[in-house]
């Protein structure tokens, strides 16, 4: 990696020869790290890989999630409804005896 003394001798270099205004255009283009830093495609290619297969067992799991949720609400509809039948029956069968 090159210092920053490394860094600024290039570019007092560099404006000498072709100008300050390419040679700050040139040094924001050059990294500032050691270029086995850099991410290849490769790199980039694993890290995608990686994600998707997160997100694909996120989507499992939200799928099934959505389907406790229908479990639940499947089961609190009828539990609702039969209860609310229940009720209308006895209320009925009471006001019949109490007429």
């Amino acid at each position: 990696m090159a210092s920053e003394a490394a860094r600024l001798a290039l570019y007092n270099r560099l404006g000498e020869v072709i100008g300050e205004d390419n040679a700050g255009t040139l040094m924001e283009a050059l990294p500032m790290h050691p270029a086995e830093q850099n991410a290849t495609k490769d790199d980039i290619e694993r890290v995608e890989t990686r994600f998707e297969a997160r997100f694909d067992r996120l989507e499992a799991r939200i799928d099934g999630l959505h389907d406790v949720m229908r479990d639940q609400l499947r089961t609190y509809t009828v539990t609702t409804v039969g209860a609310m039948t229940v009720l209308t029956a006895v209320f009925g069968a009471l006001l019949a005896v109490f007429r």
